[in-house]
């Protein structure tokens, strides 16, 4: 026998009530310009080139030749200097 309206309402309710709230996590705000976050995510990158650096330095030679080293060497030649004087286009008066 199929269900009325009235009992499928009530039980869609009472799943309902018995189902926990979804909490949604929030959307991290942006923060400052496009220009100051650019600036940002350059120095984070040559910090972490620093980093690599050091583990490239501190590299034993049997490893020099893997491929670990051979990625290690690639980050580490990368010029990182052009992100940082890059001349960024500016919008609407805002940066």
């Amino acid at each position: 026998m199929a269900m009325t309206n009235a009992e499928r309402q009530r039980r869609y309710r009472q799943r309902r009530q018995a189902q926990q709230p979804v909490a949604r996590p929030q959307q991290p705000q942006k923060r400052g310009s496009r220009t100051l976050r650019w600036q940002e995510a350059a120095r984070t990158l040559r910090e972490l080139q620093e980093e690599y650096e050091v583990w490239l330095d501190n590299l034993p030679d049997s490893l020099r030749d893997t491929r670990m080293g051979e990625k290690l060497e690639h980050v580490c030649s990368l010029d990182l200097e052009d992100l940082a004087s890059t001349e960024l286009p500016l919008g609407f008066g805002r940066d």
